[in-house]
């Protein structure tokens, strides 16, 4: 008897250790389901619409700026708005990239907000700005970035000359057909529509008839 109950106990003992386990595991794992539902819910109730947020707030800026001429919005007008420092800085061409970052509910991978400046003078205006996602300037333009003389290629420089230095037969043709009175004799004579009509009035003249005999 005393056998068969030590192994019983042993039995029991190996069973409360694999239930003990189990519950652990299930713990855990309803743990980290909490912890990735709470992070999705940050991600798309708080993140993502601070950036939107921001976003919007540049757009505002740049439009209320526009509306006067001696008013540009710089990049300290954009890290003031935003009250924030970036946290990469880049160039695309010779237009200045500044990087800002939100948290997201992914550790490591913050959302990003793409401010994009213009040289002016000795600072740099605002010219336009992307959430999530970087645009070149290539991308959003073909010409966008490119300086004519400087940043061009020799075969690119060799084509814009071109094209700016011949001149357009079209424009002198279309100048020509929508001149005035001038048609072309062969026309007329082809075309009875283009003859002048007739002037179906006598001509009146300012010679006086002489006086009748008397009789």
């Amino acid at each position: 008897m005393s056998v068969s109950s030590s192994e019983d106990q042993v039995a029991d003992a190996a069973s409360d250790a694999a239930s003990g386990n189990s519950v652990i595991r299930k713990t855990i794992l309803f743990a980290v389901l909490a912890v990735m539902i709470a992070a999705l819910i940050y991600d798309y109730r708080v993140a993502r619409p601070a950036v939107a947020k921001a976003y919007d707030d540049i757009a505002t800026a740049s439009v209320e700026a526009n509306k006067n001429p001696d008013d540009v919005l710089t990049k300290e007008d954009v890290a003031k708005l935003l009250d924030k420092e970036p946290i990469e800085t880049f160039n695309d061409g010779v237009e200045l990239v500044e990087v800002y970052a939100w948290t997201s509910g992914i550790p490591g991978r913050p959302h990003k907000l793409y401010t994009v400046f213009k040289p002016h003078g000795t600072n740099h205006i605002f010219y336009r700005h992307a959430k999530f996602a970087y645009e070149s300037s290539s991308e959003v333009s073909p010409v966008a970035g490119k300086v004519v003389g400087t940043d061009m290629t020799d075969a690119e420089r060799e084509a814009y000359e071109a094209q700016m230095l011949t001149p357009d037969p079209s424009a002198d043709n279309n100048k020509a057909d929508s001149s005035p009175g001038k048609e072309s004799s062969e026309d007329s004579a082809t075309n009875p529509d283009l003859t002048p009509p007739a002037d179906p009035k006598p001509k009146v003249t300012d010679e006086t008839p002489p006086p009748a005999d008397a009789k």
